[in-house]
């Protein structure tokens, strides 16, 4: 009689804290760098506070001026701790749910490492006078591609990481980061080219840079954001998320109405675009109502356990 097939053929999943270890050097990297610049970029704010209220403080230093010291302190803050922290809060939470290895870990590293390096010198550049003059995107050109491919190789080998994992079904948390991961190279390049390299001319470039910093801050946060809600939640719980289907309309939601709520009404454009900001912004509503239901839904009877 020919001997059965062996059931245990699928491959043996990694234990959590194998998974941890795998992920501990590009994210210590990420993490200890995003607090650096989170006191980076504290310190310009106080420095620009300062300088709006008494503006002689700093007026024999062009460096420390109002008009240098406030886009430090916010690109610092944007990119140097938002983006860089939302990065490595996916690395870990993509790894975490796959129940996979992060294989040939120096990579990311590398990129984290090229990241801090493109963003210390944007923001230099920025004090030195050296700024695109653009809000959210002050940071040059040369720099924000070192930058750009920092976050290629980061990116790229997290969602290599998703397509090996052991657990193949989606969960609703990888919606949104693997839609962050894909969002931010599309606007960001965008942006740079219509801006920098191949500069629109005209209203356009307000128009674009209102898209651009609406798309960053509310859609790409929002999604790093929410996918880090919907993985913690079950995890607090020891449960499943109320509706799947809320999150869904949530996640589409998000995508189609946050990006377009950006230009104000004042803005000296076609009548149309403020109406369409006007109408998107209203419907955001909706995608906030279902996150809030969803976590609702989810908590209830489970506060005391969270």
């Amino acid at each position: 009689m020919a001997a059965e097939p062996s059931i245990e053929s699928a491959p043996k999943q990694p234990t959590v804290a194998a998974i941890d270890a795998s992920c501990r050097l590009p994210l210590f990297v990420m993490f200890a760098s995003a607090a650096v610049w989170l006191v980076i970029g504290s310190v310009f704010a106080l420095i620009s506070t300062l300088t709006f209220h008494r503006p002689s403080l700093f007026a024999n230093s062009a460096w420390l001026s109002y008009g240098r010291a406030y886009p430090a302190f916010f690109n610092s803050l944007l990119y140097g701790f938002c983006v860089q922290a939302g990065l490595a809060v996916a690395l870990w939470i993509i790894a975490r749910i796959g129940r996979v290895r992060l294989m040939h870990r120096w990579l990311p590293t590398i990129g984290a490492k090229l990241w801090n390096l493109g963003v210390t010198v944007g923001v230099i550049a920025i004090l030195a006078g050296d700024s695109t003059g653009f809000p959210h995107a002050e940071i040059p050109g040369y720099a924000a591609l070192i930058m750009f491919l920092g976050y290629l190789l980061i990116g790229i080998w997290i969602v290599l990481t998703f397509h090996q994992r052991c657990e193949r079904p989606l969960f609703v948390a990888q919606w949104f980061l693997l839609a962050a991961l894909f969002w931010f190279p599309w606007i960001y390049s965008t942006a740079y080219l219509l801006l920098v390299t191949f500069p629109v001319r005209g209203v356009a470039q307000a128009v674009i840079t209102w898209w651009f910093s609406n798309n960053l801050i509310v859609v790409w946060l929002g999604l790093i954001g929410l996918g880090a809600i919907f993985y913690f939640l079950p995890k607090l719980t020891s449960g499943e998320l109320y509706s799947r289907y809320l999150s869904l309309f949530a996640f589409w939601g998000l995508l189609l109405f946050a990006s377009w709520g950006a230009i104000p009404d004042s803005a000296p454009v076609p009548a149309w675009m403020p109406s369409l900001t006007t109408v998107a912004t209203v419907f955001i509503a909706l995608p906030v109502v279902s996150v809030a239901l969803n976590i609702f839904g989810t908590l209830r009877d489970q506060g005391e356990k969270v």
